[in-house]
């Protein structure tokens, strides 16, 4: 059976993807549980294992790019609408990082600093904290620290949003100039993102003259343009459990031999989309996505029991209270702003394409080269 077969037998939707969504969401709150209570990075098994590659935490984020990639692809591959996607890409990313970025500074902020209320509130730095709701990622508040005085990021999860949206960016982009309609090209941005992340890992002078961001950058969009390039090539690529065997194997033999940017970039989002189209996780998808909800306000309770409950080293403790926390967070944020945000897509989709066509920009479907 081809993905594509195994993709249109579940619906477009696939009974695991939700659960592996939030599978990574609570691994990324597991690992900054465990940075907070054992902040040497080489504590992590994986960290290890990997001779250095990768991370519990960023092995989480890849997954989603991932995942990421090939779900929200076919969109703009079929339609080439740029307009509906960036609305739906809004209304799921804004809502719920808004309410996030607004309870930091007017909520943990003025609870944890140690600065008098009139001195937080007329600090600029507080009001640059809202600059993360245009992705200028901003870790700080004033006045919140540490027991010992060091400096803390509040919420330090949100970095790979500014990241996300530039990967949507690219996407579209690419829908623009007639990338993804053409396999060949897709595949070309995929080989070319995977040779460039290669070599700022395996070309330590490479990577020293370029800067953070845009090696960040490649090293999450090779990921993303993997996921959109098995969704451009799910009528030839197999689901096999074979291949998701071999890759989980690649992956295993890999890493401790130092192959991790090899292998990694192909197999982890073969190996998501394979069990997110299986059975293996569940046979229904859920009815409720809590994943993103976790991933936004989860660091800031992390931040909260870090000063005022330092006291607490204890992992089997610190974490189970901290993931109930963003669970409950999260099931509220789904229920009053996320859900009802998504619930008004066509509606604003609408709206805005009547704009759209008002200034004779109106999107157009494609036809598409299997070339």
């Amino acid at each position: 059976m081809k993905i594509q077969e195994r993709f249109e037998a579940n619906l477009y939707k696939g009974p695991g993807f939700d659960r592996i969504r939030l599978i990574a969401a609570t691994i990324v709150v597991l690992h900054h549980c465990s940075i907070y209570l054992y902040p040497d990075i080489s504590n992590d098994y994986l960290f290890r294992y990997s001779r250095g590659f990768i991370q519990f935490g960023r092995l989480a984020v890849d997954i989603f790019f991932a995942l990421s990639g090939f779900l929200v692809a076919p969109r703009l591959v079929l339609t080439g609408d740029a307009v509906t996607f960036t609305v739906h890409r809004a209304l799921r990313i804004m809502p719920a990082l808004a309410v996030s970025v607004f309870l930091a500074m007017l909520v943990t902020g003025p609870l944890l600093t140690t600065h008098t209320l009139w001195q937080y509130f007329t600090d600029p730095q507080t009001y640059r904290y809202a600059r993360n709701l245009v992705f200028l990622t901003t870790n700080t508040l004033p006045g919140v620290v540490k027991a010992d005085g060091g400096a803390i990021s509040v919420n330090g999860a949100l970095w790979t949003l500014s990241f996300e949206v530039l990967c949507y960016a690219s996407l579209v982009i690419m829908s623009i100039l007639g990338i993804l309609a053409k396999r060949s090209w897709t595949i070309a941005v995929f080989a070319t993102a995977y040779a460039m992340n290669a070599l700022l890992w395996y070309v330590p002078s490479l990577r020293a003259a370029i800067p953070d961001r845009i090696e960040t950058f490649v090293s999450l969009f090779v990921y993303f343009s993997c996921g959109a390039c098995i969704y451009r090539l799910a009528d030839i690529i197999s689901w096999s459990a074979r291949a998701a065997a071999a890759a989980a194997i690649a992956i295993a033999v890999g890493l401790p031999c130092g192959a991790g940017a090899l292998v990694m970039p192909i197999c982890v989002p073969y190996l998501v989309i394979y069990v997110g189209l299986s059975h293996l996780l569940g046979r229904a998808p859920f009815v409720n996505d809590y994943s993103y909800g976790i991933y936004v306000f989860h660091a800031q309770l992390v931040t909260f029991m870090l000063i005022m409950f330092p006291g607490v080293r204890n992992f089997f403790i610190a974490a189970p209270l901290i993931m109930a926390g963003a669970l409950a967070i999260a099931i509220l944020s789904w229920t009053f702003v996320e859900a009802p945000s998504l619930r008004s897509k066509k509606w604003l989709s609408s709206r805005v394409r009547k704009n759209v066509e008002w200034i004779g920009l109106m999107p157009h479907k494609r036809s598409l080269d299997s070339s």
